[in-house]
């Protein structure tokens, strides 16, 4: 495997591969964002992103949702930012509203989702550099210690597919 030292570079890398079976995967991504754009996005939001989460959103900021063919890696769309903070309230709307779904947890913020499950990282009030990614659907949990983890080792499934 190779072993890419930034986010954008195994992002770069990822997306060479499944750029391979959707042309046009590269034109439905949104341009990255600045740190003062990311900064205005979420300064309602009660945690700090992960400095790996901002460069997640530097590099680009999430696909265009309407199209619904497009997923840089198996079948999760990559949120845009606000849409990652709109899925975020409504996940805590829904724990206010009486909703006891464990699956709740109100530190993630969701970056991978598909039709209710996601990806998300477990943000805290204080930065940090990396974050736990967890799984959520049915039930929640952690499925890599950060974000560099997880996409380093979807790159090394593409890698051994190509």
């Amino acid at each position: 495997m190779s072993s890419p030292s930034t986010i954008a570079g195994i992002l770069r890398q990822i997306l060479n591969h499944t750029a391979k079976a959707n042309p046009i995967l590269r034109a439905n991504l949104r341009k990255g964002l600045s740190r003062t754009q990311i900064k205005q996005i979420t300064h309602a939001f009660p945690f700090r992103l992960p400095r790996e989460v901002e460069e997640l959103y530097q590099w680009r900021d999430g696909m265009n949702v309407e199209v619904h063919d497009d997923f840089l890696f198996h079948y999760h769309y990559f949120l845009p930012l606000h849409k990652a903070l709109e899925e975020y309230q409504m996940n805590l709307t829904w724990r206010v509203l009486g909703d006891d779904d464990p699956t709740i947890i109100p530190n993630l913020l969701p970056l991978f989702s598909f039709q209710g499950e996601f990806y998300g990282a477990y943000c805290r009030r204080e930065k940090q550099d990396k974050a736990p990614i967890y799984f959520v659907f049915h039930d929640e949990g952690i499925v890599y210690d950060s974000l560099t983890s997880m996409l380093s080792a979807i790159l090394e499934c593409y890698e051994g597919l190509f």
